[in-house]
């Protein structure tokens, strides 16, 4: 029996959700917030940013820290950005805010604006294309195993 051109398409479909929904989540806001310090910074070796908590003054801002173990310390100001407030937002108060900082302090010193939009669009970028590739791999996986099923098939 041939698979047939939806089949091959459903499953494609099916392994990228699985490989894409693997694994623990951190907040993006954190997430982006660690990783904009680790590029404002320039280390003379690895530095591992950590999560030190979150400050949440409703409706304004809600403030991510981050700091690694030498005592550095980076902090992220969100805008709140919900349109009212409902189930998720009282569960998961970060989901209230924007998932892009507003405001960004290193080590107590503020970030200029420009600087930290700039910051912002390469890590936006940087995730851009680590989407791709996780994707490109998903699909020539998924790729690989439907010649090897292809090819079970016809030897048999």
């Amino acid at each position: 029996m041939k698979p047939t051109a939806t089949k091959i398409a459903l499953y494609l479909v099916a392994i990228s959700a699985i490989q894409g929904c693997s694994g623990p989540h951190q907040d993006p806001r954190v997430s982006l917030c660690r990783n904009l310090a680790a590029s404002l910074i320039e280390p003379t070796r690895d530095v591992l940013w950590t999560s030190a908590g979150e400050e949440i003054v409703r409706p304004e801002f809600a403030r991510v820290k981050v700091t690694t173990s030498d005592g550095a310390s980076a902090s992220c100001f969100y805008e709140y950005d919900a349109v009212e407030e409902d189930a998720l937002t009282h569960s998961d108060p970060l989901s209230a805010y924007a998932t892009l900082p507003y405001k960004m302090t290193l080590n107590g010193t503020q970030i200029p604006a420009l600087k930290l939009k700039r910051a912002v669009i390469s890590q936006q970028t940087k995730i851009g294309k680590d989407a791709v590739e996780q994707a490109q791999k998903a699909i020539d996986s998924a790729a690989q195993h439907i010649q090897k099923s292809l090819d079970s098939q016809q030897t048999n």
